[in-house]
Parts: C-alpha cells; sequence; structure tokens
C-alpha cells in the first residue's frame, strides 16, 4: 500500500497466482474441480464445528492467544480430510501445463516469503523479536482464519442474503 505495508491478498496466494499464468481450459476445470473439493471439505468441518470456531474467535477477541492457539489446533484435527490432499500449492501445480508449474511455484514462494518478512517487520516496530519459524507460524493462523472466514461466507453469509430477500 502506500504506506509500504504488505497488503494481504483476500484470496490464498495459491488462487491469485493463477490469475497471472496461463491456464488452458482442461487445467481450469481440473483445478476448478481441487478448488471445490477442498472448500467443500473446509464448509464441512465449518458446519460441523461452528461452536469450536465461535469459541476460537472469542478467545482471540479477548486476547487470550495460548486458549485460541489450543482451539485452533483442535479445529485443525477437524481438517484431516483437507490435510490428507496435501498442500493446495502442491495440488493446484499438478493440475497446471508443465510450462506454467515453475512460474507459478515462484509466484506463490515469493508472496509467502514477503508475508514472513512484513510479519517479522511488524514485529520489530512494535520491540519484539520473532524468528523466522515464528512468523512463519502467525502467517500460517491468518491464513487458516481468511479459510474459515471464506468458508463462513459461502455458508452464511449466502443464507443471510436470502433471509434479508425474503
Amino acid at each position: 500500500d502506500f504506506s509500504g505495508k504488505l497488503k494481504r491478498l483476500e484470496l490464498p496466494a495459491e488462487e491469485a497466482a493463477l490469475r497471472l499464468v496461463k491456464v488452458d481450459d482442461a487445467s481450469r476445470a481440473k483445478i476448478d474441480t481441487i478448488l471445490g473439493e477442498r472448500a467443500a471439505i473446509m464448509d464441512k468441518a465449518l458446519i460441523q464445528n461452528i461452536d469450536l470456531v465461535v469459541q476460537i474467535h472469542n478467545a482471540g477477541q479477548s486476547g487470550d492467544k495460548a486458549e485460541a492457539l489450543k482451539l485452533l489446533q483442535e479445529f485443525g484435527k477437524k481438517l484431516e480430510p483437507l490435510k490428507a490432499r496435501g498442500k493446495l500449492q502442491d495440488e493446484v501445480a499438478g493440475a497446471l501445463p508443465e510450462a506454467e508449474r515453475e512460474a507459478y511455484r515462484a509466484l506463490v514462494k515469493e508472496y509467502h516469503q514477503a508475508l514472513v518478512a512484513n510479519a517479522m517487520a511488524q514485529a520489530k516496530a512494535k520491540g519484539e523479536e520473532l524468528t523466522l519459524g515464528q512468523a512463519a507460524g502467525r502467517e500460517l493462523v491468518a491464513a487458516i482464519g481468511q479459510e474459515i472466514k471464506r468458508s463462513y461466507d459461502r455458508q452464511i453469509g449466502g443464507r443471510k442474503e436470502d433471509f434479508e430477500k425474503l
């Protein structure tokens, strides 16, 4: 942004990077299927564990980082089917034309490195010492939170709009 801070993407970098590489129709169909299947897993986990997600949110809002992390780890266990598929980047890269895979992976890697560097710079500005691993961990938690929010918006946000129209 204008102040020199990294602006976080609204989509995972793995999805945003697809806009910057050439994807043929067959690969696009495979990728859309992958993204849809992964979203369905997250949506199911959210709906089945909405109380846990609310507890995570409340713990985070109250500043109880230890409780929020404990609850987030518990929710992580509910995402085992998603973890079993492997990393989103690897799954998407496997569906891309071979000529585009390296560029795709480089885009995703560059963004993630920038996020971690930004987290470390922000911590330093606040007088905190943050290791590379800690910064990466914070960014992972933020990414999970972003995916939970996206799932919530898909599941509940759409129903809320339907209700308001009714």
